[in-house]
């Protein structure tokens, strides 16, 4: 049976944006602060496709995504499979 590993990739605020990578296995979680590297960028967008096409090289999929009117922010669900 096929095993994963998940990510939850969340922004939120405006100028600056927050953002960080929460990476989950059955031994804990991983939280990684991904806001320095979408300072180049100038749309939240835009710098939030190109951390998630980086993901993908990665070998994570997105499963899913959601937004939270009147809290600034959006978050994306990931999966991979566990080697």
């Amino acid at each position: 049976m096929q095993k994963w590993e998940y990510c939850r990739l969340s922004l939120h605020g405006q100028d600056p944006v927050k953002a960080k990578a929460v990476f989950y296995k059955t031994d804990g979680k991983n939280t990684v602060d991904i806001s320095p590297e979408l300072t180049a960028a100038d749309d939240v967008r835009d710098a939030a496709a190109t951390y998630m096409a980086k993901m993908g090289l990665d070998g994570w999929e997105l499963v899913s995504a959601s937004d939270t009117i009147g809290a600034l922010e959006i978050v994306f669900y990931f999966k991979r499979p566990l080697e």
